[in-house]
């Protein structure tokens, strides 16, 4: 089952295979989000002292 089927049906990827390449992939994504979420925080913080 496809990705997009998946979401069609109204199912999380991590419910239906957490261990699969989709979810690898969007978890993944996320932690590189954070973590330059996190460079852009400290950088915000350090141009406002």
């Amino acid at each position: 089952m496809k990705a997009a089927e998946i979401s069609e049906e109204g199912k999380s990827i991590f419910a239906h295979d957490p261990k699969g390449k989709v979810a690898e992939g969007y978890t993944s994504l996320t932690k590189e989000v954070l973590k330059i979420e996190k460079i852009r925080q400290k950088h915000k913080a350090g141009i406002s002292r």
